[in-house]
């Protein structure tokens, strides 16, 4: 009879464990979540800052091209050096947008992984609480049985 006991307290001890297990699966894949988000929100300040860069760079270029041309007694507002200029104008404005798409695309990354982060904190933390009820119910039926109920 005692041993029944024991065994049923054994049980309640697993459930619980197993419970506080699933809890703090859970608490770790919130905190990874967090983590992800963050990164998320650096990849948007980098994309933010590089953009800024990137466009003070071609501005230089442009200001440099201007003066190429200036100092070469070619106008630049007709004819070849007009087209040259809207040339690189047009790629330098496709990298600037290439670059974004790409941080863009990086930070939306990190955004599922914290979804999926908490998406499998919340199936640990199930799985826990089921394996807690397995675990009980095992128990009370080998109580039953050794009291034989």
């Amino acid at each position: 009879m005692l041993g029944a006991f024991i065994g049923l307290a054994g049980a309640a001890m697993s459930a619980s464990a197993s419970k506080a297990e699933g809890k703090a699966r859970q608490r770790a894949a919130e905190y990874n979540a967090q983590i992800m988000r963050n990164k998320a929100q650096n990849i948007e300040y980098a994309k933010r800052a590089e953009t800024q860069i990137s466009v003070e760079e071609f501005r230089r270029l442009r200001s440099q091209q201007r003066a190429a041309f200036a100092a070469s007694g070619a106008r630049g507002d007709v004819g070849s050096p007009l087209l040259v200029q809207l040339d690189e104008v047009a790629k330098m404005n496709m990298d600037i947008l290439n670059d974004r798409r790409a941080r863009q695309i990086e930070a939306e990354g990190a955004l599922s992984g914290a979804e999926m982060q908490l998406y499998e904190g919340r199936m640990a933390r199930r799985a826990g609480q089921a394996q807690a009820r397995a675990t009980l119910l095992g128990g009370f039926s080998q109580f039953a049985t050794d009291v034989g109920l």
